[in-house]
């Protein structure tokens, strides 16, 4: 649907969508997060199509300096000193995510089809 529109329309879109469903969605005491979410969802190529993945596209540097933001964001509130006592259930969860990853790699290749 907006495959070729300009990169300001397909941002404005964007922004006036996340912008509804968030004030729906806290109308609702639900986290403005989620009505964004949910917005994206229905308006990616999986449901309506409004988004394509070539308008998207055209979104890639802006996409990454905004999770760059979120990074720093999320940096500046960090605690060590909690980070400090939860550092053991941090290690087993770091572990345990390895393992199991190694664990589903060999799954995946055990059942894929031999190649000639």
């Amino acid at each position: 649907m907006l495959a070729d529109a300009n990169v300001l329309l397909v941002l404005a879109v964007i922004l006036v969508a996340g912008t509804v469903s968030g004030n729906l969605a806290k109308l609702v005491h639900l986290p403005s997060v989620t009505g964004q979410i949910v917005a994206g969802v229905f308006m990616g190529a999986s449901v309506f199509g409004v988004l394509t993945e070539n308008s998207l596209h055209s979104l890639r540097p802006l996409v990454d300096f905004a999770l760059g933001l979120m990074a720093v964001a999320v940096g500046s509130h960090l605690n060590f000193r909690r980070l400090r006592v939860a550092r053991r259930r941090l290690m087993m969860l770091l572990l345990l995510d390895q393992q199991f990853e190694d664990w589903n790699y060999y799954l995946e290749d055990a059942e894929s089809p031999e190649s000639p």
